[in-house]
C-alpha cells in the first residue's frame, strides 16, 4: 500500500474585482490524502489503440455509443514507456480507475491525438520519484501526465497526477473540459522550469474548472488560444500563477492564485476578461484590499 499526503495552508488571500475587492477568510487548511492500495487494480501491458477498430477487436467492453461506450478500467500499468497511447478514434470511450505509473522520466503517460469522445477519470497518475535536479533539467525530457493533440470533446475529470513533470498539456484541440483534478509536486529546493500544472497551445472553447495545483513553476498556461473559461482552480505556484500569452476572449475569474515570484496574473493576449463583469473576480495571495487588482502582462487587464 503506498499512502501519500498533501498539506496546504492558504493563509490570508484576498479576492479582488472591478466591483467590490473583499477579504476572503484566512487560515484556510486543504489536507488531500490519497491512498493507492495496488491489490485493487489488475497488472496489465501498456495499451496501444490506434482506430475505432482496434478498441473492437482488443475486446474493450461496450460498444462505443454514448449510451455504451467503450471502457477501460482498473488496471494498474507501469511502464517505463507511454502507458497509454491512443489515436484516430471517434467512437465514445471511458478510461477510469487506473493506477498508471511511468519507472523512468521522459516520456508520456497517456498520449491522445486525433481523437474525440473520450473521457479519462478517477485515475492516479505517478513517476520515477528519485530522479536527480540534473535528471529533472534535463531538456530531452517530457515526462507529462496526459499529452494531447488535435482533440475534440475530451473530458479529464477528478483524477490525481503527482510528481509528473507537466501535469496536462494540450495542443490545437477543441471543446475540451478539465475538471476537478489534483495536480501536485513535492516541495523542493529548485525545480525544472517546465513544470506546468495545465497547458492549453491552439486550444478553444474549452473549459478549466476547480483544478488544484500545488508547487508548479507556472500553474496555468494559456498559449495562442481562445474563448476558454478558466475558472474556480486552486493554484500556489513558484514563478507564474495564472498565464496568458496570444489568448483573446478567455474568461478567467474566481480562482485562487498565490505566492508566484513572478507574477500570479499575466495576460499578453487581447480582451481577456479576468472578472465576470458583474462582482467576482479572484483571490490573490499579494492583493493589497487597496481598488483594482493589477494583471502583469502588456494587455492591460485589471
Amino acid at each position: 500500500m503506498r499512502v501519500f499526503r498533501v498539506l496546504l495552508i492558504i493563509s490570508t488571500l484576498l479576492i479582488t474585482s472591478h466591483v467590490i475587492p473583499s477579504k476572503l477568510d484566512s487560515a484556510t487548511e486543504i489536507t488531500v490524502d490519497c491512498e493507492i492500495q495496488l491489490t485493487q487494480y489488475t497488472d496489465h501491458n501498456p495499451i496501444i489503440i490506434c482506430s475505432d477498430s482496434d478498441l473492437e477487436e482488443q475486446g474493450w467492453q461496450g460498444n462505443g455509443t454514448l449510451e455504451e461506450p467503450y471502457l477501460i478500467e482498473g488496471l494498474n500499468i507501469t511502464s517505463e514507456e507511454v502507458c497509454i497511447i491512443l489515436k484516430n478514434t471517434t467512437k465514445h470511450l471511458i478510461i477510469q480507475d487506473m493506477y498508471l505509473h511511468l519507472s523512468s522520466h521522459g516520456t508520456t503517460i497517456i498520449s491522445l491525438s486525433n481523437i474525440t469522445n473520450v473521457e479519462i477519470r478517477n485515475c492516479y497518475f505517478s513517476s520515477k520519484s528519485e530522479a536527480s535536479h540534473w535528471d529533472l533539467f534535463n531538456s530531452e525530457l517530457n515526462g507529462y501526465g496526459v499529452h494531447g493533440q488535435s482533440l475534440t470533446n475530451v473530458t479529464i475529470i477528478s483524477n490525481e497526477f503527482r510528481e509528473i513533470l507537466c501535469g496536462i498539456i494540450m495542443e490545437d484541440s477543441d471543446s475540451c473540459h478539465l475538471k476537478d483534478n489534483m495536480i501536485t509536486w513535492e516541495l523542493h529546493s529548485t525545480l525544472p522550469y517546465r513544470i506546468h500544472g495545465i497547458s492549453f497551445t491552439n486550444v478553444n472553447h474549452s473549459q478549466v474548472l476547480n483544478n488544484t495545483i500545488l508547487h508548479s513553476i507556472t500553474g496555468i498556461s494559456i498559449i495562442n488560444s481562445n474563448n476558454n473559461f478558466i475558472l474556480n482552480n486552486t493554484v500556489v505556484s513558484y514563478h507564474n500563477g495564472l498565464r496568458v500569452r496570444d489568448g483573446n476572449h478567455n474568461w478567467l475569474y474566481q480562482n485562487r492564485i498565490g505566492w508566484a515570484m513572478d507574477y500570479n496574473g499575466f495576460d499578453q493576449g487581447f480582451a481577456n476578461h479576468w472578472d465576470d463583469n458583474i462582482s467576482v473576480g479572484n483571490a490573490w495571495s499579494d492583493y493589497n484590499e487597496t481598488g483594482q487588482y493589477d494583471i502583469g502582462g502588456d494587455a492591460g487587464s485589471g
